[in-house]
């Protein structure tokens, strides 16, 4: 009977450690996941900074252009 129970008892914590391990992987594999999707919104953070910028420099260069208009020579009107 003793030899029963440990038989069980080992059984149990065998099936409690393949649970854990599989858990483990589980979370493992999450993490990843979660990681290249923080890298990704941070590119895309990145991008929208310098999407930012590059609009504001367009409006620079259009506000410069109407304060300075260029005439253009030898273009038939």
């Amino acid at each position: 009977m003793q030899t029963e129970a440990t038989a069980k008892a080992e059984e149990q914590v065998e099936e409690q450690i393949q649970s854990l391990q599989n858990l483990y992987r589980q979370q493992k594999e999450q993490n990843i996941q979660l990681q290249q999707r923080l890298d990704e919104m941070e590119s895309l953070r990145q991008l929208e900074t310098e999407n930012q910028q590059l609009k504001q420099r367009i409006q620079d260069l259009e506000n410069a252009v109407q304060q300075h208009p260029i005439k253009i020579i030898g273009v038939a009107e």
